[in-house]
Parts: C-alpha cells; structure tokens; sequence
C-alpha cells in the first residue's frame, strides 16, 4: 500500500493559517495514529523557495493555508482557507485508502 501525504503549508504570520492550522490540527489528531498517512507542516515563511518548488512539481497554485494530498507521486487534491475543514478533503483520502485496500 502506498501511503498518502498530507502537506499542510501556512504562514506563521497570518492569523487566518494559525486558526485553520489549530483547527486541522485538532480534527485530524485521532488519524495522525493512521499508519496510512504522513503528515507534513510547512512554514512558508521559513522555507519560501520549498514552497515555490512543491507549487511548481505538482502544478498546483500556491495559497496559504493550503492542503495538498499527495499520493503515488500526485497532488491528487488540494484545496485552501476555510476549505480545508471541509469533508471533501476527508472524502477524497478515504477513497484513495479503501482504493489501495482493493486493489
């Protein structure tokens, strides 16, 4: 099974990231037990240019905050902001779970 990667970037400086940050962090504390997934934080203050490079290999527009759902090489998904909380982020890494258990 291949693992998903789910990469958080924020800003330390945006009061906007902090909240979502404190409030992804506090859903997904139970799935962080979850040998399927890796979770990696990156402050985008501190590491720009890595920043700059993940937006480039996965073609994916940087925002901040902003998830990118990593899985088999891909950016299978990613959203920002407020919807980050939202179920569809959930969704899409329970289908590529129960994906890789099938096949």
């Amino acid at each position: 099974m291949n693992r998903v990667c789910l990469l958080f970037k924020h800003s330390t400086r945006c009061i906007i990231s902090e909240r979502v940050l404190d409030r992804f962090e506090k859903k997904w504390e139970g799935d962080k037990t979850n040998h399927n997934i890796s979770f990696f934080f990156l402050d985008l203050i501190a590491f720009r240019g890595l920043s700059n490079e993940i937006a480039s290999l996965f073609q994916v527009k940087h925002e901040s905050p902003q998830v990118l759902v990593i899985h088999k090489k891909k950016c299978i998904y990613h959203t920002s902001h407020a919807d980050i909380l939202d179920l569809e982020l959930s969704r899409q890494i329970a289908t590529v779970l129960e994906d890789d258990k099938t096949s």
